[in-house]
């Protein structure tokens, strides 16, 4: 029998609404600016839910600029992270060099 939870439009709305709220003193990601944008390097998938609210609709909600990967390759993932000087990394503990 097949897995799966059901995803409204106001599930994903309210918890990227969540994500934006400041957490103690301030915020993971700063606010994007003329002159500053944080940079999130993305290997996680998007088909995921934590890759869809918390590394991508909140983030593009909030100005951020998201370098997608196709997967996760030690090199490619650290030319991108030199290329694109990343600011913020959403990762998974499995993920290993």
């Amino acid at each position: 029998m097949p897995k799966g939870v059901e995803l409204t439009h106001v599930n994903i709305v309210s918890n990227s609404e969540m994500l934006a709220v400041k957490a103690g003193h301030g915020t993971v990601v700063l606010p994007t600016t003329d002159t500053y944008q944080d940079v999130l390097p993305c290997v996680l998938p998007f088909f995921h839910i934590y890759g869809l609210t918390v590394t991508m609709i909140s983030k593009l909600q909030l100005g951020c600029k998201l370098v997608t990967l196709p997967n996760f390759r030690p090199d490619t993932f650290l030319n991108a992270l030199a290329e694109h000087k990343g600011t913020v990394l959403h990762l998974v503990p499995p993920i290993k060099f």
